[in-house]
């Protein structure tokens, strides 16, 4: 649609920072919202909690070594101790002491209980699930007492098969009159008794600790929420501003007109009467059409896009050089343009399209198309609508983007408008 490549625009500074600042609380916002989201939904979940704990076994004395009169009552080898805990996991894994830690805990059904040897050593891993870190915590600890209870029960089994034996060989040693007999095998029972008070010892190194498993998931749900929601605000911003057609940048206006004119304008600080001489005298140069008579129309993309402004600032740039007419098409109720003075600039402030019926001879006798398009309130559309109703025009459509920082007051008011105003004949 344009004539020729326009220069690229940058956003100015402070229309950057402001508009860095709304997408970096957009970010903020998006993230608190989706950490505190995601926490909840990951702690509602129906994960179940878990509950650990060490425990070190020593393995028991062979109460019937002890009774045939072996030197040692307990194998002091490091693959004896390892065969034996190996042994007892797979006892542990077994359906029937998962079932009777169950019972324990009056329930119908075998509990969740994991056992698992510590590579290389005599120290086992319990581990429980349930709905809660307390009842994980009730579930380790039960199997470790019921294992405890087993241990002693087996003791108590090996006693009740070897006393009967020594029972029978006292009262044979009695009966022979063998009064040595009879002391060996008292020491023997003695011996027996004092290693059966002593079963497999099992020795908690760390007792029953809930793995934090509802804090984990809340920790977890938090952070891809916020990351979540820190990407999703910005998209949105970003497909509705693409929706809407909003004008986000100054090259937005690019493909719409012909060439744009810089720098891009903020209509805050061209009430400054020392900055705007320099801002008009640099817009007016811009204008392409030759002098000294001339007539620059300049047409709002909308009523905000700051028309009036640019107007008058080129006005006060064009008195500088000969006479001006200054016209508010708003306020004619007839064409202006056949009272014009030789060799005067005339400058219109067009207004928005439907702000007056004399728009179309504005465009028929215009030597400078301007539009005035402000980021972040005017649209693609509007733009596009002053292109068609400027397309009968020769004269190429220009463009100035104005911006406004929503951080300070407007101060136009007073400023730019009021002194180019008395300027113009």
């Amino acid at each position: 649609m344009s004539r020729g490549a326009a220069p690229p625009l940058k956003v100015p500074r402070q229309a950057s920072r402001r508009r860095s600042a709304r997408l970096a609380a957009g970010v903020a916002v998006g993230a608190v919202v989706g950490a505190a989201v995601g926490g909840l939904c990951f702690s509602a979940l129906g994960t179940e909690s878990t509950a650990t704990a060490l425990v070190r076994i020593t393995p028991p004395a062979e109460l019937t070594a002890l009774a045939t009169g072996a030197d040692r009552s307990t194998p002091d080898t490091e693959a004896y101790v390892t065969q034996y805990v190996a042994g007892e996991v797979a006892f542990l894994s077994g359906t029937g002491f998962t079932r009777a830690v169950g019972a324990s805990l009056g329930q119908n059904d075998s509990a969740k209980v994991d056992v698992l040897q510590e590579k290389g050593s005599a120290v086992i891993d319990f581990s429980g699930s349930a709905a809660s870190d307390a009842e994980a915590i009730r579930l380790v600890q039960a199997a470790i007492d019921v294992y405890r209870g087993q241990v002693g029960e087996r003791s108590k089994r090996q006693l009740l098969t070897i006393l009967p034996a020594l029972d029978a060989w006292e009262a044979e040693a009695n009966a022979a009159g063998d009064l040595a007999r009879v002391r060996d095998v008292r020491t023997v029972r003695e011996s027996i008794d004092l290693a059966a008070g002593t079963p497999a010892t099992i020795a908690v190194l760390q007792a029953p600790t809930a793995q934090g498993a509802s804090e984990s998931r809340w920790l977890l749900g938090a952070v891809l929420g916020a990351l979540i929601g820190a990407s999703l605000v910005p998209l949105r911003q970003f497909a509705r501003r693409r929706k809407t057609g909003y004008l986000a940048a100054a090259n937005d206006v690019v493909a719409y007109v012909d060439r744009v004119i810089g720098p891009t304008v903020d209509l805050d600080e061209v009430a400054r009467l020392d900055q705007s001489g320099v801002l008009g005298r640099t817009l007016l140069a811009q204008c392409t059409s030759p002098g000294p008579a001339r007539i620059v129309v300049v047409i709002g993309a909308s009523s905000s896009s700051g028309a009036e402004v640019v107007a008058s600032l080129l006005a006060a740039a064009a008195a500088e050089g000969g006479p001006v007419k200054f016209i508010r098409l708003q306020d004619e109720s007839s064409s202006p343009f056949g009272a014009v003075e030789d060799g005067a600039t005339v400058v219109v402030d067009a207004g928005a399209l439907g702000d007056s019926w004399l728009l179309s001879e504005a465009v028929r006798h215009a030597t400078d198309l301007i539009v005035v398009a402000r980021l972040d309130v005017d649209t693609v559309q509007q733009l596009y609508l002053v292109r068609s109703a400027t397309s009968a025009s020769s004269r190429g459509l220009a463009a100035i983007v104005t911006y406004r920082p929503r951080h300070r007051p407007p101060r136009h008011g007073s400023g730019v408008v009021a002194a180019t105003t008395s300027t113009h004949t």
